[in-house]
């Protein structure tokens, strides 16, 4: 899944943006300060509270009323097997149609969902979904006639249920999936110091969203699929050329500590490694962010919203973004390069 293209409107600095296509790997988002960088982060998370724009051109007097309401619009782009993974998830679905059984609705579906590729159209308001539907089905389909379906085994799209029914809005199979993206799929990651360098040892795969447990996680992936931990580390080498390594070491408690080799690791010399937590901001930020896209199989290009410290506060990795094809990051607000993880 990836972000395809969003439109924010009435939500802090952002009265109305045009709709703004998004391409696949890693976009930049350049801007001075105090111009919408972060409120951009945070729309994109969907995890959003309302807050108005003001501005003159919204309340030229004091007394002139502020429309309340903020909202999001999102156009996600889903594989059909993760489209089927996600509906899986739901067992039975409701599909709204507009034919006169359910047998001929699951054959609707199925034409709806052939492409390799469903885009879904989405509009968010305070951290809620307002509408969802499928591109490749017709708009303006009745809640008062679904089918209820569900996917088989062999991929297949089944009749679950004889009839149509009526469902509510958010009980469509186009809101859950909506709901289940945005929860599983979409990361924000705010421009502050993480406190990520120990963790309890454990065997979690799943990155938290404040990334408390990275030690855990990549201590988990490197004892698992080493060859997937070293493509990491050679992405992090490619963004960080003075780092030569991740490695960890055990902490009373039962804990695990992240340890930044600068260098090489043929010399043995554990002594010089540095703690994560003494090292550059812009290492633990980076190394969540390679985690959680890393840890995707090949070929599945998720989109991450993601946000780095100002100029000045991390590495210069942009003087070596030559050597760095595949990964780079250009400390200017935002994570840059154009890197495919797959």
């Amino acid at each position: 899944m990836h972000i395809a293209s969003f439109r924010i409107e009435n939500y802090k600095s952002f009265r109305a943006t045009e709709e703004v296509p998004v391409s696949p790997g890693f976009n930049v988002i350049v801007g001075q300060n105090n111009v919408g960088k972060t409120a951009l982060v945070e729309a994109l998370s969907l995890r959003f509270a309302g807050h108005p724009h003001r501005s003159l051109k919204t309340a030229p007097t004091r007394l002139t009323p502020v429309p309340s309401g903020s909202s999001v619009a999102v156009q996600l782009d889903l594989g059909r097997a993760e489209l089927f993974q996600l509906l899986r998830r739901l067992n039975n679905f409701y599909a709204p149609t507009m034919q006169p059984n359910g047998q001929s609705a699951a054959a609707e579906f199925t034409q709806a969902v052939a492409s390799p590729t469903s885009t879904l159209v989405t509009s968010w308001q305070n951290s809620q979904v307002a509408s969802a539907r499928l591109a490749s089905m017709p708009a303006g389909l009745s809640e008062t006639r679904c089918a209820v379906l569900r996917i088989s085994a062999s991929d297949a799209v089944e009749l679950a249920q004889d009839g149509l029914v009526g469902v509510s809005p958010n009980n469509r199979f186009e809101w859950q999936v909506a709901q289940l993206a945005r929860d599983e799929r979409v990361y924000a990651f705010n421009a502050e110091r993480l406190r990520v360098g120990i963790a309890p040892l454990g065997t979690s795969t799943a990155l938290r969203s404040d990334a408390a447990n990275l030690p855990e996680v990549l201590a988990s992936l490197k004892g698992r699929n080493p060859h997937r931990y070293e493509r990491l580390v050679d992405h992090i080498r490619a963004v960080f050329p003075s780092v030569r390594d991740i490695g960890f070491r055990p902490r009373e408690g039962n804990a695990v500590e992240i340890l930044v080799w600068t260098v090489e690791p043929q010399t043995e010399r554990e002594d010089l490694a540095v703690s994560l937590a003494e090292s550059g901001t812009g290492i633990g930020q980076v190394l969540a962010m390679l985690y959680v896209v890393r840890r995707l199989p090949s070929g599945d290009p998720h989109r991450r919203a993601a946000e780095l410290p100002p100029p000045g506060s991390g590495p210069k990795a942009h003087r070596n973004s030559k050597t760095a094809p595949s990964a780079s990051v250009h400390h200017h607000d935002a994570l840059a390069g154009r890197a495919h993880y797959g």
